[in-house]
């Protein structure tokens, strides 16, 4: 669990990740493929969508890009904007900054507005309740 989540959290080279914890590579490797998509199990019911969200709840929502390793063969990842490959996500925290929600990735290459309106969070929100921010630091993982 730990590999899985150190590999998740920080998007290191497995290589690098064995020679931390003195295993080899491909320990790593199953390790990864084994305990995803049961990390992925687990949590899919604690995740909510954007229909779930109070729209009487005032919520702060940016963009962010997941950055992931250079895919040379997929240019739909890449971000003009950060100059590398990655997801984008939309996120959804209250005013004091405690996360609420986090839609689902959208390729790297598009532009924020329109991953919010793909997002599906326009759609549910009352507009009175609803910041779009710019790199708002008080949206944090709680």
């Amino acid at each position: 669990m730990v590999v899985a989540l150190t590999y998740l959290r920080r998007n290191r080279v497995q290589a690098e990740i064995a020679e931390t914890y003195g295993v080899s590579q491909p320990s790593i490797s199953r390790a990864v493929t084994t305990v995803t998509p049961l990390i992925n199990q687990v949590l899919a019911r604690f995740v909510p969508t954007a229909d779930e969200l109070d729209d009487r709840q005032q919520y702060i929502v940016d963009g962010t890009l997941l950055p992931s390793w250079s895919w040379s063969s997929h240019p739909e990842l890449y971000s003009g904007k950060h100059k590398t490959t990655g997801m984008n996500v939309q996120i959804a925290c209250t005013v004091d900054g405690k996360l609420r929600w986090i839609s689902d990735p959208i390729d790297g290459s598009r532009h924020d507005s329109y991953c919010l309106g793909e997002s599906g969070v326009l759609l549910t929100l009352t507009p009175a309740n609803l910041r779009l921010s710019v790199n708002n630091p008080r949206c944090q993982a709680a």
